[in-house]
């Protein structure tokens, strides 16, 4: 998507500038998409206006009978100040679009709601632990956790308090694939279900991890509830875990929003 925002903008350009009578800068134009403007913004406007300078200086020396042309026009250095803007916006357009897409769960349809809240698991107690006798490190792991929110989702103003976490592990090779559900308990009395996936690149803690999660079913008012997001956070060294959640929720599916 970036490179078809700078494609058109550079089309753009390049037809603006003809109208402005600038036409030793076309080839400016055309290789604005060259530049390494995709990442990174901040600081980069000065060394665009910089390269820019130097390919329209770069252009006139190439082309003696274009070198009557005038410098930078004011019309024209307004249209590359513009131009350029106009690419930042499209590409912080696409990045926020992004955003959005990476914390909805792929799926969700209708107006959807935003969320995000911290909790912590403790350090799982009891924890059965099955080796696998084909290589060595390799074993099934199954945890349970007691869960408090620190800052709670809040889902059709009612607030998730506390919950029980449970947790199969492979551990692996020095990796943690972790697959789970968290059964939460909100202030109305009601409960939501969630199902995690993450990978954690070590075999113990402390260590950081991300992940995903989604809403599989909830009751009372919550009955039908959809969405889920993204996490990350840490495995403690005594395996507890401390996540930070963002994601959505879509209210026209749940019981509670129903009329």
């Amino acid at each position: 998507m970036h490179k078809i925002a700078q494609s058109n903008t550079a089309n753009f350009i390049s037809n603006a500038i003809q109208t402005f009578n600038c036409e030793a800068q076309i080839n400016l134009a055309e290789n604005l998409r060259d530049l390494p403007i995709s990442r990174d913004f901040q600081g980069k406007s000065v060394y665009i206006l910089r390269a820019l300078v130097a390919r329209y200086s770069r252009a006139a020396s190439a082309f003696p009978a274009m070198t009557h042309l005038r410098p930078f026009s004011l019309p024209c250095l307004v249209l590359v100040l513009f131009s350029f803007s106009a690419l930042v916006l499209a590409q912080e357009t696409q990045k926020e679009k992004a955003r959005d897409s990476d914390q909805a769960e792929p799926g969700l349809t209708g107006n959807t709601v935003k969320v995000n809240g911290s909790v912590h698991c403790s350090k799982p107690d009891p924890v059965d632990v099955i080796e696998v006798p084909d290589r060595s490190g390799h074993a099934l792991m199954l945890s349970h956790r007691k869960c408090v929110w620190s800052a709670p989702l809040v889902i059709l103003d009612a607030k998730t308090k506390n919950g029980i976490s449970v947790i199969f592990t492979e551990k692996m090779e020095g990796t943690l694939h972790m697959h789970g559900y968290e059964v939460d308990t909100l202030d109305s009395g009601d409960t939501v279900t969630m199902r995690t996936m993450c990978q954690v690149t070590t075999d113990k803690g402390p260590a950081n991890i991300k992940g995903r999660w989604s809403f599989m079913r909830g009751t009372g008012k919550f009955r039908g509830i959809k969405g889920g997001g993204v996490f990350e956070g840490k495995l403690e060294a005594n395996d507890g875990l401390t996540l930070e959640l963002e994601g959505v929720y879509v209210p026209a599916e749940m019981a509670g929003a129903k009329k």
